[in-house]
């Protein structure tokens, strides 16, 4: 996990900032942009922060990028690991003083990954009418109705019988699997 400077080198960008505030606000902003579409690059978010050069603010950004999602992902934690992120000859103290930022926010960094976390939708509630009409010729089936987690209604799906007979043997299988796992 050891850098050997490319990736981190950006981060000596933070040497430049006026007050320990605007190194706070980039990291915050840069895992912010991790989990939402922010409108704009992180280098443009930075350059409001931080008085830097395009090319400079760019770096930065980049690394800031890695370093975030290095913490974050690898669940870096320890002192000794979030060391290990940076080479050998990067400012010690700059070094210092991120691990420690990173230590205090890391918790709240992984809440908020999971809060923003892309997921399917979640079933809320379904209910189904099977149509079996014996005088008629027309063939039976089943309608479905699901209401989900997303705001987009219920959808409703028609199932004819071998179709619904598939679904369920289907279903049977997965739950004979669960249950297996489970035991």
């Amino acid at each position: 996990m050891e850098d050997d400077g490319s990736r981190t080198e950006g981060l000596l960008h933070f040497l430049k900032a006026s007050s320990k505030d605007q190194v706070v606000q980039c990291l915050v902003t840069c895992v912010r942009n991790i989990h939402t579409n922010v409108s704009g690059k992180l280098s443009d978010q930075f350059a409001h922060i931080i008085d830097l050069s395009e090319n400079e603010c760019s770096e930065l950004a980049a690394s800031t990028d890695y370093l975030v999602r290095a913490i974050i992902y690898n669940d870096c934690s320890e002192p000794s690991t979030l060391k290990a992120l940076f080479p050998d000859q990067f400012d010690r103290k700059l070094r210092d003083w991120l691990c420690k930022i990173a230590i205090d926010r890391l918790s709240t960094w992984k809440k908020e990954m999971v809060e923003h976390q892309v997921s399917m939708p979640k079933l809320k509630s379904y209910e189904y009418v099977v149509e079996n009409d014996e005088s008629s010729l027309k063939p039976s089936f089943c309608t479905l109705s699901l209401q989900t987690t997303e705001d987009s209604g219920t959808t409703k799906v028609l199932l004819d019988k071998e179709t619904l007979a598939t679904m369920i043997d289907s279903l049977a299988k997965i739950r004979d699997q669960i249950s297996s796992v489970v035991e």
